[in-house]
């Protein structure tokens, strides 16, 4: 298992030139440390830590090629021939990575290292050129080798303490090396093996925390992780991560986003104001309830064809505009895509069999539903949807049309109320119509209701626009419950 990677690359010294401590980095996150003698000695001989270009011999800390004069000094925290670079590692064959005593990355590549003088640049650790380039053989991380679980926290423990960070509190669970709590101020973190489980709610509350980088041993992510990071704006997932938890990045800072596991569980980016852009990956197989909700800076998404299941609520509340869904669900459940205020255009598959309650609730701007693989304009549903549910357009302004598929035995009680540009509806082969179904269609001005009704409920075209209605004389007796408030109805044709 890899441990974290420190290099020294610079020398403390007194006024009187003589050693007090080391410059230290850590090549994975590039935070450098000045660390006094003795805790180095001790880290190294006592903690078994490794510092790449340091060793114990004779009791003393001593340069691997015996060039301690040749690496930059620090005096007093301030650093003199700061032009002198430290080899750290090998980008490929043809070039080395080197730091500066800041900590700041160099990559140079193989004609220029023939040439630095010209450049006035030293190396302090040349002899390693061949080493690491021209034998073609990389500085590798650290093997822990310990059979100990809690030897191998210990040590990191120690690493972390020597470079003068907070570390997290790491424990064995159940033999899983799990990070179950950082520090709340930290800003910064790698998080690499041996740990391979995060705790729930290991960074709830890292208010600053702006760059994290997960090693590829991670496995588990745990409930609210990182829940309310709100500086963290970027995060890599790797591909070794088989499961998170419940509302993992909820309320982070998020701007952009790949994922790719097979279930994204509840509230995962709930509240993620700033997410923008996000990829799905090959492997997402469900998307959870509320997962998206109120990510107000998402504009569009593309669901991708492995997807079986959308879960209620999961893009409620979002600032979506467009969404493509490419699988072949079969439900849009409950909520999914409620109050999405700028949502103009959606493109279903045709195996969509039932729409839940409140599905596109007060989608103010729908103007287009597309049936995957046709070209149509206004609002078209899959040809075989069996139900809508209640309020499922309620609220929808900009409608205009609609027809019913011939599969929708009922339409349910707010379906369409307050779509107030609703000016044609099919009914198709509706056995029955809710309260308040069209309540509100202020321009709906015609409706033929066909003799397949058997129910119709109070107020179901209540407030409507409606001058004209078609309706069967078993239900005369019902008009005034079924049209009341249509002040400017003019004809009332029933028939037998």
């Amino acid at each position: 298992m890899e441990g974290m990677r420190i290099y020294m690359i610079g020398v403390c010294v007194d006024k009187g030139d003589r050693v007090t401590g080391f410059r230290l980095l850590d090549i994975d996150t590039m935070c450098i440390m000045d660390a006094t003698y003795l805790s180095v000695f001790g880290a190294i001989k006592y903690n078994k830590i490794d510092i790449r270009n340091l060793f114990i011999k004779n009791e003393k800390v001593v340069e691997r090629g015996d060039v301690l004069e040749r690496y930059p000094k620090i005096i007093c925290g301030s650093a003199i021939f700061s032009d002198i670079l430290t080899i750290i590692g090998a980008e490929n064959n043809d070039s080395v990575i080197c730091s500066d005593v800041h900590g700041n990355k160099k990559i140079i590549n193989k004609k220029c290292l023939e040439n630095l003088s010209k450049y006035n640049i030293r190396l302090s650790n040349k002899y390693m050129e061949n080493e690491i380039l021209f034998n073609g053989v990389k500085i590798k991380q650290e093997q822990y080798i310990d059979d100990d679980i809690d030897a191998i926290i210990n040590k990191i423990d120690s690493k972390y303490r020597l470079l003068g960070i907070v570390p997290p509190k790491i424990e064995n669970i159940n033999g899983n090396i799990t990070l179950v709590k950082a520090d709340r101020f930290i800003e910064s973190i790698v998080v690499q093996s041996p740990v391979t489980h995060i705790g729930e709610s290991a960074f709830d509350m890292c208010l600053g925390l702006k760059d994290v980088k997960l090693g590829k041993g991670i496995k588990y992510i745990g409930d609210y992780a990182f829940n309310r990071c709100a500086s963290l704006k970027h995060i890599n997932i790797p591909d070794s991560v088989d499961k998170i938890g419940n509302g993992v990045f909820n309320k982070t800072g998020l701007i952009d986003i790949d994922i790719n596991i097979s279930n994204i569980p509840e509230s995962t980016f709930d509240s993620c104001i700033y997410l923008s852009k996000v990829k799905l990956g090959s492997r997402v197989n469900k998307i959870g309830d509320f997962a998206f909700e109120n990510c107000g800076s998402l504009k569009s998404i593309v669901i991708p064809e492995t997807v079986s299941e959308i879960g209620s609520g999961a893009f409620s509340d979002s600032g979506l505009v467009e969404i493509i869904i490419n699988s072949n669900i079969s439900i849009i459940e409950s909520d999914t895509f409620k109050r999405c205020l700028d949502l103009k255009e959606l493109t279903l598959p045709n195996t969509i069999e039932i729409i839940g309650d409140h599905a596109f609730y007060e989608c103010k701007n729908l103007i287009n539903i597309k049936v995957k693989g046709s070209n149509n304009k206004g609002i078209r549903l899959p040809d075989g949807l069996r139900h809508i549910g209640i309020g499922a357009f309620e609220g929808c302004t900009k409608l205009k049309e609609i027809d019913i598929p011939r599969g929708v035995k009922r339409i349910l009680d707010f379906t369409f109320d307050k779509c107030y540009c609703l000016e044609r509806i099919n009914l198709g082969n509706v056995e029955g119509i809710g309260k308040f179904a069209f309540s509100e269609c202020g321009k709906l001005r015609y409706i033929k209701i066909p003799d397949t009704v058997r129910v119709i409920g109070i107020y179901a075209f209540h407030n409507t626009g409606l001058l004209e209605i078609d309706i069967n004389n078993r239900f005369e007796a019902l008009i005034n419950q079924i049209l009341g408030g249509c002040r400017n109805m003019k004809k009332i044709n029933i028939t037998s």
